[in-house]
């Protein structure tokens, strides 16, 4: 505690007689007035708090409890989530014909223009919007990547016709006057093949499966590079 000066204890507490005259009742209100001021001056100085309340919540706990009450009673973002309307069957040929030839075109470099935009034009053909079945698989990426390869490794002059399976494997037929070559692309380096041939006016017909580098081996008997060779 401040210690106050010896003339400001001596005047504020000041030491009255009864003996004081009259004047003194006017004398001891000045008296006590000047006591007072000076006793004031001596104190030091109370920090001045404009806003109590604000400068309590100011402290370091009080804000971060202040910000973790407002993060707990802060709503939840509600994130709404579109689902997208299922394609058309149009829509969903057009996309997977538009796929197709996105492939063809990453081995365009192995494959002679012209053979490329004729197969274009067989696909186009072949996946009409408004006339494929609704029942109609369509033909998957897997077996028509498999078909590319064929393409590229055999090499066949001749183009064959296309169609699709039910499980929506591709299938290539090639024709000649004599018979027909059918071959079904199931994906990676597999094929299923089917060989008809006329013989003394009989049908006779062949099948198997291997690999595309083994066709040619397997159906030896009838010779399948006349097919291509066209």
């Amino acid at each position: 505690m401040t210690e106050l000066p010896a003339t400001v204890r001596s005047r504020a507490t000041p030491a009255l007689s009864s003996r004081q005259t009259g004047e003194g009742s006017a004398a001891r209100s000045a008296e006590a007035a000047r006591a007072s001021e000076l006793f004031s001056s001596a104190l030091p100085p109370l920090p001045t708090i404009s806003n109590p309340k604000i400068a309590l919540t100011q402290s370091p706990a009080a804000s971060t409890l202040n910000r973790k009450t407002r993060r707990a009673r802060s709503t939840p973002k509600v994130q709404l989530v579109q689902f997208a309307a299922p394609k058309s069957l149009e829509e969903r040929v057009f996309d997977r014909l538009t796929q197709l030839k996105i492939r063809t075109a990453q081995v365009a470099m192995h494959l002679d223009k012209e053979w490329r935009h004729a197969l274009y034009r067989q696909l186009d053909f072949l996946m009409e919007a408004d006339a494929w079945p609704a029942d109609m698989p369509l033909p998957t990426e897997e077996s028509f990547g498999t078909f590319l390869k064929f393409i590229i490794h055999l090499r066949p002059k001749a183009r064959p016709s296309l169609g699709v399976e039910d499980d929506g494997s591709l299938v290539g037929n090639w024709t000649d006057s004599e018979g027909q070559l059918f071959v079904i692309f199931q994906g990676g380096e597999d094929i299923r093949w089917s060989a008809l041939q006329t013989i003394a006016e009989r049908i006779e017909v062949i099948s198997g499966r291997t690999t595309i580098d083994r066709l040619i081996v397997n159906a030896s008997a009838y010779n399948p590079a006349r097919w291509f060779s066209r």
